[in-house]
């Protein structure tokens, strides 16, 4: 699986569920469970940013496709900064996905990451916010 120009370092766990459509809509949801305030650019072909509480989640509604995550950790002064690998978003004329993605703030988790800096949190890139 490609990061989509992020090397690895793990601290995001990434859950995908397949099934009967419970909703019309494919969905992200953000679990932070890292203890501190993050903020989510969620990169592909609905680009978002989300900011979620700690101890907090957040859906987002997405067209299918491809996707990764660049996430903001801490408060103010105290930032650091992350992007994730690349995941798809699948969807039939019956099914939709809805995935959720842990962000823990550990490392050695599923979903890869690795460290970045400020700016390219800022900077779209290929597959950048629009």
């Amino acid at each position: 699986m490609s990061l989509g120009g992020c090397a690895p370092l793990s601290v995001l766990l990434l859950l995908s569920t397949w099934g009967s459509s419970i909703s019309q809509y494919n969905t992200v949801t953000l679990d932070n469970k890292s203890g501190e305030p993050v903020s989510v650019r969620l990169i592909g072909p609905t680009a978002v940013q989300v900011d979620v509480p700690t101890a907090s989640q957040r859906t987002v509604s997405v067209a299918p496709g491809q996707y990764h995550l660049k996430v903001r950790y801490g408060e103010p002064g105290k930032h650091r900064y992350a992007c994730g690998e690349e995941f798809r978003v699948n969807e039939t004329a019956t099914v939709r996905s809805q995935t959720t993605i842990a962000l823990q703030g550990i490392s050695d988790g599923a979903y890869r990451t690795r460290p970045i800096s400020q700016e390219e949190f800022g900077a779209d890139g290929e597959k950048g916010a629009q």
